[in-house]
């Protein structure tokens, strides 16, 4: 197993798979095991042409934590509920789970999932990203709205919470695929439910929960998130939404995606450069992002420091927390006003300081890659971005609509495959030397 990423909540390693191996299996002496067969591979490969991961190898999450998957200190991260989230989700642009089982002995979940090469992350640390086919963005913003308006159609829906570079990958096709759902939110799913198969013996879903709600208090750790007290500790850095600044008890975290995706395709259209944050500044989620507590921490598949990696800069800057975020925000977008965000003197924090006055100007005066774009795709994309940052949560557009604007009027899926797998190629044949170099390195020690 090599080693890739570290976070809050676990490990995550790449395992090659053995010729005699079913990819979709890792099991071990488990006493509890789920293995989701509602999308065979067979179905995978005729229905998105592949398998979804890169061939001959998969991803392994290990996360130590009780049963019910709750660690107390780590809210909101909960194992089991990733687990029952994307056994609800199919979608082409969003991580399939292959397995999941849990060792009762030694407290380990185990997540099987597809191995992507390649994050958004990467890409943005590459100044000849994006490339001069100014269709690229365009398709990755689309799948990544296309995914968040699936996830935020389901009943009941699901926000993601964490929407960043890191979360957004590629598999070796070129499609965009979205993980890590380990602060996602789905109401009346955020206590979950023990899974276990019926041959085991102990209690299996939806069985007894009214028994054990004695026991959901959060003086025992298991702290219950609800409509009326949800953390807001969630997202990452220069991608987190505004209204998660000033410490809200309830609040639509779906608006919190948009505002997300917003940043993110935003970010296409930046200037390259020192990062403005590090990977972790502000983050306070991420089981697929390394860890980065040392700010000299490596990169295990680049081997050189994180601080020392140049990107294309985000539009926040998230450098002195939660403050400074806020800070940067309002000098791109004005400061709150009853015009512009009604609700938030409403929000906890909202009088601890007084920022200063500031004028916003237009968004595209910040994003000089613009000026690549023809002059109608310029007022296109300058529209959707200002359509979701929008600093009322309120008035931010949703996914469903978002798709619906002129930039991505001409867009055909069936053109998607060819013209990413063309588009990623250096990246991917890159990505698939790397995780080759890894293999030889790790099998010399």
């Amino acid at each position: 197993m090599i080693p890739i990423a570290q976070g809050r909540q676990g490990d995550i390693y790449a395992v090659r798979i053995q010729e005699q191996d079913d990819p979709n299996d890792h099991r071990t002496s488990s006493s509890e095991v789920f293995s989701n067969n509602a999308v065979s591979i067979d179905e995978r490969k005729s229905k998105y042409g592949h398998d979804d991961g890169l061939r001959g190898w998969k991803a392994l999450k290990i996360v130590y934590a009780p049963r019910d998957g709750y660690v107390r200190g780590n809210k909101p991260h909960n194992i089991l509920k990733e687990v029952e989230l994307l056994r609800k989700i199919e979608h082409p642009n969003i991580i399939n789970l292959l397995n999941y089982t849990f060792d009762e002995e030694i407290l380990q979940h185990r997540l099987t999932l597809p191995l992507y090469p390649v994050s958004l992350s990467d890409l943005f640390q590459d100044p000849s990203f994006p490339p001069t086919d100014v269709t690229i963005p365009k398709i990755i913003s689309y799948q990544l709205l296309d995914a968040i308006s699936y996830l935020h159609s389901m009943n009941p829906p699901i926000a993601h919470r964490d929407v960043n570079p890191s979360n957004v990958m590629f598999d070796q096709e070129g499609r965009l695929k979205l993980i890590d759902f380990g602060t996602s939110y789905m109401s009346g799913s955020n206590k979950p439910r023990i899974l276990s198969l019926e041959s085991s013996g102990k209690k299996g879903e939806g069985e007894g929960e009214d028994e054990e709600d004695d026991d959901w208090q959060e003086n025992d750790g298991r702290w219950k998130e609800t409509n009326q007290n949800m953390c807001c500790d969630v997202g990452t850095g220069s991608y987190r939404a505004p209204e998660l600044l000033f410490s809200p008890r309830s609040y639509d975290p779906r608006k919190v995606d948009l505002w997300s995706v917003g940043c993110i395709v935003a970010q296409f259209f930046r200037p390259f450069g020192s990062p403005l944050d590090s990977p972790s500044s502000g983050s306070s989620s991420s089981s697929s992002s390394p860890d980065s507590s040392d700010e000299d921490q490596t990169d295990p598949l680049n081997n050189e420091p994180f601080s020392l990696i140049q990107t294309r800069q985000p539009l926040f800057d998230s450098t002195y927390g939660s403050l400074g975020s806020a800070s940067s925000i309002f000098k791109v977008l004005g400061k709150p006003s009853p015009e512009n965000w009604p609700g938030f003197t409403t929000l906890p924090d909202s009088a601890k300081i007084n920022f200063p006055n500031s004028t916003p100007r237009p968004i595209h005066d910040h994003l000089p890659l613009l000026l690549h774009l023809s002059e109608e795709d310029q007022i296109h994309v300058s529209e959707v971005i200002e359509g979701l940052l929008r600093l009322d949560p309120e008035r931010r557009i949703g996914a469903d609509q978002v798709l619906k604007m002129g930039w991505f009027r001409d867009v055909k899926e069936v053109e998607f495959d060819d013209k990413m797998k063309k588009g990623l190629k250096k990246w991917l044949d890159k990505a698939l030397m790397k995780y080759e170099n890894m293999e030889k390195r790790y099998e010399y020690n």
